[in-house]
């Protein structure tokens, strides 16, 4: 059993040895940390504690007072680092206040040493922590983890179709050269654009991204490429755009097919000769940064249209990877990437959830999900939220429902809509109308006419032969 590596930090010899004797009869491994400051050097500067790196440690256990730094101190200096490694506060004060402000800098849990249950909530907190840590490793999320890398084993999948898409990301990793995913809106474009630059000799640089979806056209080319501005003394500064910011690092640019023609060629340039114009000047600087681009549409749609720039097209053509969508990904994929959604969720708002029940699964299965994983994780997040049974239920998938309702009231009506013209235009008669609509309502009330002129409010015709 591979034990989890836990750092005990507090400069009190006897709560040292004290917790860190509970961690090891947990079935952990402590580390013992009695400087703060210690803990921040592990983090911050990559120095290594009893030959542990920060990369280790799954959990920290943080005194909240010591002589040489605050808990909340090393909360904030070691933020940008610590990604989802959980961070238990221990402490003698029973401040309301600084308790909040320690969940707010991101720590699991704020534990009071003079609590008589002490040990029974630190056990519990941990083996929680710990759990939930596990999850969010496995699990993805197209909203990307902030301060956290991500790599292919997030990718959440048991579908064929999804094989050749991680082939093709394990491929683009270690090349250099432009990079174009394609796919519908939610379906993971960022989520891919994140694994290849993290998973590559560039990950210690920026992952710098715009989309020019949000952007108005006479800006972008101020954001991409920098711009000069002048002070009050007419005195010049160079402003740098994205593409600079994200020197030696990745610039993924979404929704590419929205860039003016103008900045294509731009871009082009850079791809071309590593250099960039600047907005409004004659000014050319050189940035060392890797692009990935993507859009809902496929590449080949894009260069059929004479509105893009070929050129820079063809750049990116030569790396393309197309996401499908998850109706394409199939059942399995759609129950993998719910349970996995549900379980982070049910532990993120502490609910007392088992999961979901057989109708919410096939509930799932049959939805169309136009924005793919994106709206798929959104609907768990709020069924999670309503839910307070044993299961999720199809009752706690009120938008689902609601569109399967009005879904089926669509096909309803196109089934009993009566045209008035026939397809050479002319118009029907009244007795060709009449004729349609009861043959639309014989299946309602199952082949009786009688019934059918009942409802209606028709007199059937009396024959000759009964006058």
């Amino acid at each position: 059993m591979i034990k989890n590596i836990i750092a005990v930090v507090d400069d009190s010899p006897v709560e040292l040895n004290i917790f860190s004797n509970y961690v090891k009869r947990m079935g952990n491994e402590p580390i013992k940390i009695n400087k703060g400051l210690d803990i921040v050097d592990c983090f911050v500067n990559n120095k290594k504690i009893q030959g542990h790196s920060y990369r280790d440690i799954d959990l920290i256990l943080l005194n909240l007072f010591m002589a040489d730094i605050s808990g909340i101190d090393i909360l904030e200096k070691i933020k940008d680092r610590r990604g989802n490694t959980p961070v238990i506060i221990i402490t003698g004060s029973t401040d309301k206040s600084l308790a909040i402000k320690t969940i707010t800098l991101g720590a699991y849990d704020f534990i009071v040493k003079g609590d008589k249950e002490i040990f029974t909530k630190l056990s519990n907190s941990i083996l929680n922590a710990i759990k939930k840590k596990n999850i969010k490793y496995k699990s993805t999320d197209t909203n990307l983890r902030v301060g956290n890398s991500v790599a292919i084993s997030d990718i959440v999948t048991q579908s064929k179709i999804m094989e050749n898409v991680i082939l093709t990301v394990k491929k683009s990793i270690s090349s250099m050269i432009p990079v174009f995913i394609s796919g519908e809106d939610g379906s993971g474009r960022e989520l891919i654009a994140k694994i290849i630059h993290d998973s590559s000799i560039r990950f210690k640089y920026p992952f710098s991204t715009i989309d020019c979806k949000n952007l108005a056209p006479n800006n972008i080319d101020k954001i991409l490429y920098g711009y000069i501005k002048k002070d009050r003394n007419c005195a010049e500064k160079t402003i740098h755009g994205k593409i600079k910011g994200a020197n030696r690092g990745t610039l993924y640019i979404e929704n590419i097919d929205l860039l003016p023609y103008n900045t294509q060629t731009k871009l082009l340039n850079f791809l071309q000769h590593g250099e960039i114009e600047i907005y409004d000047s004659i000014k050319l600087y050189t940035a060392d940064t890797r692009i990935i681009a993507s859009s809902s549409k496929n590449i080949d749609e894009l260069l059929k249209d004479k509105s893009y720039n070929n050129d820079l097209l063809e750049k990116f053509n030569n790396f393309p990877i197309a996401i499908p969508n998850l109706r394409e990904r199939g059942a399995d994929d759609i129950i993998l990437l719910a349970n996995n959604f549900c379980n982070t969720f049910i532990l993120n708002e502490n609910k007392n959830i088992k999961g979901l029940s057989k109708d919410a699964i096939n509930l799932l299965i049959n939805h169309q999900w136009d924005h793919n994983i994106k709206q798929l994780r959104n609907v768990l997040l709020k069924a999670v939220i309503l839910c307070d049974d044993e299961y999720l239920n199809i009752q706690h998938f009120p938008s689902l429902i609601s569109d399967r309702k009005n879904s089926k009231l669509n096909i309803s009506n196109d089934n009993k809509s009566i045209n008035l013209f026939h397809q050479d235009g002319r118009h029907k008669t009244l007795a060709e109308i009449q004729r349609e609509i009861i043959s639309k309502l014989q299946n309602d009330f199952k082949y009786k006419p009688q019934e059918i002129l009942k409802h209606l409010n028709i007199k059937p015709k009396i024959s000759s032969k009964n006058k």
